[in-house]
């Protein structure tokens, strides 16, 4: 029980890295223009 907690966390967390990191990309996108 205790790893799939963790595991859910985990990919919470890379869910939340991998949003910013989009957003991030958008706004590099942004400035080029």
């Amino acid at each position: 029980m205790k790893y799939i907690s963790l595991l859910l966390f985990i990919l919470l967390l890379c869910g939340c890295k991998q949003q910013e990191l989009l957003n991030h990309l958008d706004q590099q996108q942004a400035n080029d223009v």
